[in-house]
């Protein structure tokens, strides 16, 4: 005998061996005696137990026991035979099992009885044609033909020679009659041979009853000697008909009778409880109605192993399914699971009979023993379960016996892998990283590297030196080419795994992986070296512009991409980006302006956002243009700075977009983008002049009734223009202008106000004029709010101060009051004329009211840029309001008219002088409001001539107040030089100097005049006179001490003192405390009776 060779695979069938103590063998004895001594009326036995507990091998102990008592065991499967659960199926396997076993003999008589009772018997119906075999045709040809060659040959080609040059002899009549038809004749024969070596072949492998003989088969195939029917091909429908159960009984009445004399039956339906509920039901009802119900005894014993918390849920739970089982089987043997040390010593048993004593040394079967017993998921092990993991490590071992050899896998690895290969495949590249699988099995593996590497050669079936490769390599690549960030993640922890996915970067074919890249690279941050993720991003913005279906649109990749590159790079994938939007655009087909700018906008907003490069959007954009609907969306969303995006539309495409080709206006396309052109007009400066022509010709012609479509043209109005807009109605509109048509709607304020703008067509409407006179405060209010779309301020201004028809009307006094001290926004100012026309505005428009002369003067304040007017030209009445404060226009014109007095002449500035013109005027307020500080010397100069003047007598005096207002401005110096000569005019070339002219030079003699060198003379003609002077002792009672060092200098001083000493004997003066110091410091004593007197 040949000694066995190890490893090798054992039986996982049922031994009929107790390997567990010996209760299976104690429930075979127990179960083995009722039968034989056939103790049971109903002869059901039950052997209930959990799946894997060792049923099967109960019932193989059994049948053991009972095959030398004669008993043959049928064991029908029912999970088996789940598609054919019918009565007839049972039947036929155990007839066929019976006549293999030689308990069954008589073929003839069972194929008899199988027909009738067995549904062979059939309602049909058969449509049948004939079919001639394929050997009789040409055996039949053969003889058919030789009888035409045989007569061909005698009337023809008997004393004929076909070829006259070859003598055929005896062989003309074979060849001329006999050779064709021996050659159907052979190939008929032939056939024959072919069809009953084929017969034969299907003969061996029928079943034992329904073999035939070689005569039999022979018969067939030459049936038609027989005379019998010729064979036919029919076409056939048949209705089957399972057996009663009657029919049933007496079949198997009739199979227990034909073996009583050889032996018994026992009948096995195993593996019921697997089977559906349906199922379960209908078999266990046949059991039940067959065996346990039948009034006649039947020899047979039946056992059924069952699970029955299975059964009992497949029957139906509580009462019902226990019910069932009761109801049918008498008894029930209870098929206990082996204990623990019982598996393990059946599992050491196994193992060797698997691998014998040698292949695994003693302390690997420990670990193995370990290992099954951390990982198995059950919680009772059974014996099946142990046999299939064992032949499993078998199998293993003999794929992997040369590693095994050479020591580079050992067997715990086969046995983990066997134990969790579900878990490991499912998804080899998540679990054998994580090493989820181990459970608790670290100590048993501490060398991780070894445990990826080996289970990823299991895995996959290729040697442990390219395990990683194939683990990491190429799922690293797949993962690249799906996105599967999370796989990778998960598989970062491997210990090789930068140099793989490294490889799997460079190798998986950047076209493969380009649409997830960047999404990898981010999820990897934390697991890659910087320079390793760097050199990574640096490649991806080198190749990605590679690409331009990469950049029709700007994503979350490119701000990946830029936010890991640095400033060089980034701009170039910028650049693409922008390239790529902008071919788009040239191309027809790919055309799409609005994701031109959505696209610029969502990369304007990330550099903003995150300050990459410190870099604006116009840094990179270049000019592009678009249609007219896609330009408008784009200012729509970007009004304020649609011009830096380098966005731009011709005005002429704009216009084409509205205007049609006969040049009449779409005005509903322009409608919804009014705000748009507005826009663009400002910005661009374009004049959209056709647009703006067609919508006033609309207006010009627009009835007083379509007050919607006036609505619309004036925004459009509005829209295209800045304050004020020239427009016209007919007459006939304004004529309709009553205050109903006001308080009907708003747009009739616009239509009054249009036609204040044409005041001298729309004055001849009645209507009109009657509007005017009866507009209350909301009407004038509601007008302000509008007229200066229509008219500017200085149109309003200029109307009521030079149009005699204007102002009859109170109410356009009101407007322009209104708007005077309300202002509404931006208004429009003629300056210059405004300050030539002072007065008139004044007196006309505000009815010469200092109020709101006042309001007038502030609302002029913020016009100060626009004045250019000469100050010769303004209105006189404007300088009094040289006071005004905090008043820019007022300032600006302050200095101006500072300035034109430094320019003046000298000439000019006497003239103003003598002639009291507009120059002195001016002046007079300026000095009147202390606005000059320097003097030029021309003006000095005339000074010096008008005051000689006067001296002189050439001029009559002015007003002392304002020169003597003005000598507190002027250069003390000067002033002495021309007072100086002044006293010398008035003392050597004058005679008496009356009172103005004391009044006049008494301020510049007394302060510049040097009266102390002359004082005799001046005595005489100047402080004499003034002490007698009525209108001017005052001015000497101010200026005393002066002009008393004068007068004691003179020999004049007793005439002085006299004169002095009759003013305070007046009552006027008796009581001046200032005389009286006077008097009492010149020595002045009124005499007694003069002091009664008094």
């Amino acid at each position: 005998m040949s000694e066995k060779k190890f490893p090798q695979f054992i039986s996982n069938q049922p031994q009929g061996i107790d390997s567990f103590g010996g209760s299976q063998k104690k429930i075979a004895n127990k179960v083995s005696e009722i039968i034989k001594k056939d103790l049971l009326e109903t002869k059901i036995i039950g052997l209930e137990g959990d799946w894997g507990s060792g049923k099967s091998n109960v019932v193989r102990i059994i049948e053991k026991k009972l095959n030398s008592e004669g008993y043959h065991t049928f064991i029908f499967d029912a999970w088996g035979n789940q598609e054919d659960l019918t009565r007839k199926s049972f039947l036929e396997q155990l007839i066929n099992e019976l006549f293999d076993k030689k308990f069954l003999t008589n073929s003839e008589e069972w194929q008899k009885l199988e027909n009738q009772l067995l549904a062979k018997t059939s309602r049909s119906l058969k449509e049948k044609y004939p079919k001639v075999k394929k050997h009789w045709f040409f055996i039949m040809s053969s003889f058919v033909l030789l009888g035409i060659l045989t007569g061909f040959y005698t009337l023809v080609l008997k004393d004929k020679e076909v070829l006259p040059i070859i003598h055929f002899g005896v062989w003309k009549t074979i060849i001329s009659v006999y050779l064709a038809p021996f050659i159907l004749l052979v190939i008929g024969l032939v056939n024959i041979k072919k069809e009953y070596s084929v017969a034969r072949q299907i003969n061996k492998d029928k079943n034992e009853k329904d073999k035939e003989t070689q005569w039999d088969t022979l018969g067939k195939i030459l049936y038609w000697f027989s005379g019998q029917d010729i064979l036919t091909e029919e076409t056939e429908r048949i209705i089957e008909e399972d057996p009663t159960v009657l029919m049933f009984r007496e079949y198997f009445y009739k199979i227990e009778k034909d073996i009583s004399s050889k032996g018994k039956l026992l009948i096995v339906f195993d593996n019921l409880d697997r089977l559906d509920t349906d199922k379960v039901k209908s078999l266990w009802s046949s059991i039940h109605t067959f065996f346990a119900e039948s009034k006649t005894q039947i020899n047979s014993y039946i056992i059924i192993p069952y699970n029955k918390r299975e059964l009992i849920l497949q029957l139906g739970e509580g009462g019902v399914g226990i019910g069932f089982i009761e109801k049918s089987i008498a008894i029930n043997f209870r098929v206990t699971p082996p204990i623990v040390t019982n598996w393990e010593m059946f599992f050491k048993d196994k193992l060797t009979l698997a691998f014998g004593e040698e292949l695994i040394n003693q302390s690997d079967r420990i670990e193995l023993i370990t290992i099954y017993d951390l990982l198995s998921e059950d919680k009772i092990i059974n014996p099946r379960k142990i046999i299939n993991h064992i032949n499993e490590l078998v199998s293993l071992y003999l794929q992997w016996e040369k590693e095994i050899k050479s020591k580079k896998i050992k067997i715990k690895y086969l046995s983990l892998f066997s134990l969790k290969k579900d878990d490991i495949i499912y998804d080899p590249y998540t679990e054998i990283p994580l090493r989820n699988y181990l459970s608790s099995l670290e100590n048993l593996f501490p060398d991780k590297e070894e445990l990826d590497e080996i289970i990823a050669a299991l895995t996959f079936g290729i040697p442990r030196e390219h395990a990683n490769e194939v683990l990491l390599l190429r799922e690293f690549q797949a993962n690249l080419r799906i996105g599967d960030s999370k796989a990778l993640l998960s598989a970062s922890d491997h210990s090789a795994f930068s140099n793989y996915f490294n490889k799997a970067y460079y190798s998986a074919g950047f076209p493969k992986i380009v649409k997830h890249i960047d999404k990898i690279l981010i999820s990897l941050k934390e697991k890659l070296p910087e320079s390793l993720m760097n050199s990574f991003w640096n490649d991806v913005a080198d190749k990605i512009i590679t690409y331009d279906s990469e950049f029709n649109s700007f994503t979350l990749k490119h701000e990946n991409i830029l936010l890991n590159i640095d400033e060089f790079k980034g701009r170039k994938v910028i650049n693409k980006l922008i390239d790529t939007l902008i071919s788009k655009l040239e191309d027809e087909k790919t055309k799409d302006q609005s994701n031109y700018f959505t696209q610029i906008q969502l990369l304007e907003s990330f550099l903003i956002e995150k300050g990459i490069f410190n870099s604006k959007i116009d840094e990179f954009l270049k000019p592009v243009y678009f249609d007219a609907i896609p330009y408008l969306d784009f200012v729509n969303k970007e009004p304020s700075k649609f011009n830096s995006y380098k966005i731009d539309c011709k005005e002429e495409n704009l216009t084409n977009y509205i205007i049609n080709e006969d040049n009449t206006i779409n005005i509903e396309y322009l409608l919804p983008y009014i705000k748009e052109f507005s826009i663009i007009k400002g910005k661009k400066n374009y004049k959209f002049q056709d647009i703006q022509d067609n919508v006033k010709e609309l207006i010009e012609n627009i009835n007083h009734d379509q007050k919607n479509d006036l609505d619309d043209l004036l925004k459009v109005v509005k829209a295209l223009n800045e304050k004020y807009v020239t427009l016209k109605l007919t007459d006939t509109f304004y004529s309709q202008l009553t205050l109903n048509k006001l308080d009907s709607d708003n747009i009739y304020y616009d239509a009054f106000c249009i036609g204040l703008s044409n005041f001298e067509n729309a004055y001849r409407q009645r209507n009109f004029q009657n509007t005017l006179n009866t507009l209350n405060e909301t009407h004038i209010e509601n007008i302000c709010s509008v007229i200066e779309w229509y008219l500017c301020y200085n149109d309003i201004l200029e109307l009521v101060t030079t149009n005699s028809n204007a102002q009859k009307y109170s109410s356009l006094k009101s407007i322009a009051l209104k708007i005077t001290e309300e202002p509404r926004g931006i208004s429009k100012l003629n300056l210059d004329w405004v300050l030539a026309n002072f007065s008139k505005i004044v007196e006309n428009v505000f009815d010469s009211d200092p109020t709101n002369e006042g309001l007038f003067i502030k609302r002029l304040r913020s016009w100060d840029k626009s004045l250019k007017i000469k100050i010769e030209d303004i209105d006189e009445k404007l300088f009094k309001h040289f006071n005004v404060k905090n008043n820019a226009l007022i300032d600006a014109i302050v200095i101006k008219t500072l300035e034109y007095y430094k320019s003046l002449s000298k000439d000019k500035i006497l003239t103003s002088f003598i002639d009291k013109n507009k120059d002195y005027e001016v002046l007079t307020h300026l000095v009147g409001n202390s606005l000059i500080k320097n003097f030029s010397s021309d003006f000095y100069s005339a000074i010096d001539d008008y005051f000689k003047k006067i001296a002189k007598q050439d001029l009559v005096c002015g007003n002392y107040k304002f020169w003597d207002s003005l000598m507190d401005k002027l250069n003390k110096v000067k002033l002495k030089s021309t007072f100086t000569s002044v006293r010398d005019i008035l003392i050597n070339d004058r005679g008496e100097i009356n009172e103005d002219e004391i009044s006049f030079f008494e301020k510049g003699l007394i302060e510049y005049g040097n009266l102390i060198k002359k004082p005799d003379d001046s005595c005489l003609k100047f402080i004499i006179p003034m002490i007698k002077s009525n209108r001017n002792f005052n001015v000497f009672l101010q200026k005393n001490e002066k002009l008393i060092k004068v007068a004691e200098s003179s020999e004049h001083i007793e005439t002085v003192k006299g004169e002095l000493e009759t003013r305070i004997k007046s009552k006027e003066y008796a009581k001046n405390e200032t005389l009286k110091s006077i008097t009492s410091y010149l020595k002045i004593k009124p005499t007694e009776e003069e002091s009664e007197d008094i």
